[in-house]
């Protein structure tokens, strides 16, 4: 959001005073002189403007990876906007103070979320497909981690909502989310760090993430091509010059496109989901799968979460 204009400074001395010293009379046509009124001072209170919105930026932080990246698989148009990832408890540490009536400050979440772990399990929270500004089911899917899903059911909704219908919906994902923390689900670690974007208004998107440590200044990129029918999950390496492929997609097209009314309906013409946004990554207890959440949308349509889970590629061994 730009910041507010500032108001113009304050008139020097020398033009108050300068305005409050008598005009010399000024010669008009016809030689007739008709002098200049003194003009009136007007003084006004100041007006009390609101704080600067604070804009969130990167710190210079000279260890910060993207400030020293160099060319390589990673375009670095993709630095040129890189912002932090947010930071907060996980939903499954909040889960028990949260699974109330009250619904405290710090009891929002988002539509998308790796909640946590099990013995073998890893479960997840999306909105398969997604946009303003509708109301959109939320599921929770229980993944095994060789990537077969177990269970799969709609928890609440998100989207929306106000009054009544917004604590509702929250409430319910909060008792899912306790559920699952008594079921034995822990939180996992935070993985990403940071984002670097591209795009401009609705086409900006964020393909390319930061990852911290067990594997800081490692780089996990969706790489979808403006031509073609196939995008890349890749894993690069902190110096950028090498890439392991997780996974090869197929660029999908979008099933429903907004009107000019901004309905959603049948597409008049095929829309390439081809604008990617990583959600969340984390890393299994054990350290050797990698669970991704993204989202890929069009512009003019609503957007699509899917998952997946990969087992990390020979080579790739995360710190202590």
């Amino acid at each position: 959001m730009p910041l507010p204009h500032a108001w113009p400074p304050a008139l020097s001395l020398v033009a108050l005073l300068a305005a409050c010293t008598p005009a010399t009379p000024t010669p008009i046509v016809g030689q007739t002189l008709v002098a200049t009124p003194t003009p009136t001072l007007v003084v006004t209170a100041p007006v009390a403007q609101p704080p600067p919105v604070a804009v969130p930026v990167v710190p210079a932080d000279p260890s910060a990876p993207w400030t020293t990246l160099p060319e390589g698989i990673v375009p670095r148009a993709l630095l040129q906007d890189v912002s932090l990832a947010p930071s907060g408890p996980p939903l499954l540490v909040r889960a028990d103070k949260c699974d109330a009536p009250a619904l405290g400050g710090d009891c929002n979440y988002g539509p998308t979320a790796i909640l946590g772990f099990n013995t073998e399990t890893i479960t997840l929270v999306f909105a398969p497909e997604s946009g303003h500004p509708d109301v959109w089911p939320l599921v929770g899917e229980i993944v095994d981690l060789d990537g077969r899903s177990r269970e799969r059911r709609t928890i609440t909704r998100t989207g929306e909502l106000e009054g009544h219908e917004y604590k509702s919906a929250r409430l319910k994902g909060w008792k899912w989310f306790n559920a699952r923390r008594k079921a034995g689900d822990r939180p996992p670690r935070p993985l990403l760090w940071a984002s670097g974007a591209t795009g401009s208004d609705e086409a900006q998107h964020a393909p390319l993430v930061f990852l911290r440590a067990p594997l800081a200044g490692w780089m996990l990129y969706l790489e979808v091509p403006t031509t073609g029918d196939e995008m890349t999950l890749q894993l690069v390496t902190p110096d950028n010059n090498t890439t392991h492929r997780l996974a090869t997609l197929p660029i999908q097209t979008a099933g429903r496109c907004r009107d000019e009314s901004g309905d959603l309906g049948k597409c008049t013409r095929p829309l390439r989901l081809d604008l990617a946004d990583i959600d969340a990554v984390a890393l299994d207890p054990a350290r050797a799968h990698m669970v991704v959440l993204y989202t890929l949308r069009a512009v003019g349509g609503s957007a699509h979460t899917r998952w997946a889970v990969h087992p990390l590629p020979d080579g790739v061994q995360p710190t202590p």
